[in-house]
């Protein structure tokens, strides 16, 4: 429904990112990201990327909440100061925000990110399976001990009765 963003003449990127009240309905929290894509659809924007609101847990607590949705919008707009102020007094009036951020950005830098975004998470995966694979392998011993200190155990009490009953003959 948006145009693609033109490399021309909209070098600069800008990204609000958004935290609503987690007391919002899905599908309330999916309007307000719609309407403020709208706004800036009205307002001359492109949208480049936007994420629908996930609701998340917060890493500490904003006005009392643990909890809220979590969007942003990425978009290209020419006159950027005049028309973002519109946006701000649009984003400004809406209630159910907790909090809201706004950057300025470009396209090569968003691309940088992620890249480095992917890398660290192609690291973490890797070192998640080294881990697993890590684990498997110490279970696996802890497996293997186990049934060798089973086995060691079965010979000493074969070992044992031969034992008695040779005792037994020679008391005989």
């Amino acid at each position: 429904c948006y145009n693609h963003l033109r490399t021309n003449p909209m070098e600069i990127l800008y990204e609000i990112s958004y935290l609503l009240k987690p007391g919002l309905l899905d599908s309330e929290a999916g309007n307000f990201g719609s309407s403020l894509e709208a706004k800036i659809g009205e307002t001359g924007g492109l949208i480049k990327e936007s994420a629908k609101p996930f609701r998340t847990e917060l890493g500490y607590p904003i006005e009392g909440q643990i909890h809220a949705w979590n969007g942003k919008v990425i978009f290209g707009i020419e006159d950027a100061p005049e028309k973002m102020g519109t946006i701000k007094t649009f984003t400004t009036a809406c209630s159910e925000i907790l909090r809201i951020a706004y950057f300025r950005t470009s396209p090569k830098a968003l691309t940088e990110m992620r890249e480095r975004l992917e890398s660290t998470i192609a690291r973490s995966r890797a070192s998640r399976e080294q881990f697993s694979i890590a684990a498997a392998e110490k279970q696996s011993a802890m497996i293997s001990s186990t049934k060798n200190q089973e086995i060691k155990e079965e010979k000493t009490e074969v070992a044992m009765e031969e034992i008695e009953k040779k005792l037994e003959e020679l008391l005989k």
